[in-house]
């Protein structure tokens, strides 16, 4: 007999024989993904082998805004799913995740969580969540055109823009000497929204802030009005961005690996490295990330990740087994011979596929970086280190989670604010904002309170 348990809060009895059956989510497809899922059965074979009490159960499901909560109100999660920070909040206030505390701090894994992970995985002094990996947004630049533009120093490295309005100049001239865009900014699908938080964030804005128990809306401001300026300039005044007025992550992905842009905020990790090469023929070398310049107060970056759950009223036997899973896959701090192989086996087949490999994690989870792992790294390393010197070296730069309340809604009527002024040369930022913020507080803050 074996274990399944019933996910989010049906609890099961453990059989006799201890058998245990763990749904593991995110599985590769055997067709559109052959050389992962090839990978990924062979991890399960060699998991298996050395825990026979457990049997690994794959599902392709993935995580998605749209099939989670259906799927969790019918009791269908997998027994370990991988999801985004941004969604944390939704999953622990419905919940569908199992306070595993007891877990991270039997395990170690508490006290070895960064200081800045920690604050993000916990909530009201409960941990719901186990993190994979996690970014802080970076620029990351298409060489090729920077050379064609002549933005590049003596020895051929991208001139990263220190400033917004560096970067505003820098992307003009691209585009002036290209005919490409300089600078790819998204307006749709919450990812318009999601960019303009850093620089308005570096800007000065405050978007939100909690008095007397209730949340207030606070970006129509002269801060926010000069940080959506800044994007209203980019359009009017350097003609620096697309024409194309409907740019999500996906497209602006691919206008930067197919050479159609610039430059491109996002999450400088090894899964857009791989997407980059993978679906969108990006060269490894054509590859370069820096910093999000500075604003006039200071230089602030959005931090953001993925993280693994368990959930609710999972029974305790499944939820040490995918504590052992995890650490076999070298997903937690502990460096163990699987781990390693596994890591070694995964930088093999990105160098033969062309796929970037730095020689040391652009950013950890844990407080000290793993050695084993990173002589690996070292060992397989395929590109030049100064190429991602100024992200890695992350000097002067203020992290910061995402905004505490209602932070999809947010970044859906800050698209609506971006598109407003790239539509529109005499567009009246202030009255946008303003009725922005009043749309902010009364449809979503004052539901709160």
């Amino acid at each position: 007999m074996m274990l399944s348990v019933a996910s989010c809060g049906q609890k099961a009895s453990v059989p006799t024989d201890d058998k245990v059956v763990l749904h593991v989510d995110s599985w590769p497809d055997k067709d559109s993904a052959p050389a992962d899922y090839e990978r990924m059965m062979n991890i399960k074979a060699d998991f298996e082998a050395a825990n026979p009490d457990i049997t690994i159960e794959p599902d392709t499901w993935r995580f998605s805004t749209d099939s989670f909560l259906p799927k969790a109100a019918a009791n269908q999660l997998p027994d370990v799913f991988y999801i985004p920070f941004t969604e944390v909040d939704k999953v622990v206030d419905a919940g569908y995740a199992e306070d595993i505390t007891k877990y991270m701090d039997e395990y170690g894994y508490t006290e070895n969580l960064a200081d800045n992970i920690k604050e993000l995985v916990t909530r009201d002094g409960k941990i719901y969540m186990v993190p994979s990996n996690a970014y802080a947004l970076g620029l990351m630049a298409n060489k090729t055109l920077f050379k064609e533009a002549g933005l590049v120093d003596e020895n051929g490295y991208v001139k990263y823009p220190k400033t917004f309005e560096e970067l505003g100049e820098f992307a003009g001239q691209i585009k002036a000497k290209t005919g490409k865009t300089g600078f790819i900014f998204p307006t749709v699908k919450n990812c318009g929204g999601w960019h303009f938080m850093p620089i308005a964030w570096s800007f000065g804005t405050k978007f939100m802030e909690e008095e007397d128990g209730k949340w207030v809306a606070r970006f129509a401001s002269p801060e926010c009005e000069a940080a959506l300026n800044f994007i209203k300039d980019l359009k009017w005044k350097y003609d620096a961005l697309s024409d194309n007025m409907f740019i999500d992550n996906n497209e602006g992905f691919k206008m930067l690996a197919s050479d159609q842009g610039a430059m491109w905020m996002c999450d400088p990790g090894q899964s857009t490295f791989n997407n980059n090469v993978r679906k969108y023929g990006m060269t490894k070398d054509a590859m370069s990330v820096g910093l999000i310049p500075e604003g006039p107060a200071g230089r602030y970056t959005l931090m953001g990740g993925s993280l693994y759950m368990i959930p609710s009223g999972t029974d305790e036997s499944v939820i040490r087994a995918a504590f052992k899973w995890l650490e076999f896959r070298g997903v937690t701090y502990k460096e163990n011979e699987s781990s390693l192989k596994i890591a070694e086996d995964q930088f093999k087949q990105y160098v033969e596929e062309g796929i970037p490999v730095v020689d040391r994690e652009m950013f950890s989870v844990w407080k000290n970086p793993l050695e084993k792992n990173t002589a690996l790294r070292k060992q397989y390393t395929n590109v030049d280190f100064n190429d991602y010197k100024e992200y890695i070296e992350f000097k002067d730069v203020n992290i910061k989670p995402e905004e505490p309340v209602c932070c999809q809604e947010l970044y859906a009527l800050l698209d609506n604010c971006v598109q407003a002024v790239i539509e529109n040369k005499d567009a009246d930022v202030k009255q946008i904002l303003a009725d922005a913020a009043n749309d902010f507080q009364v449809n979503y803050l004052d539901n709160l309170n």
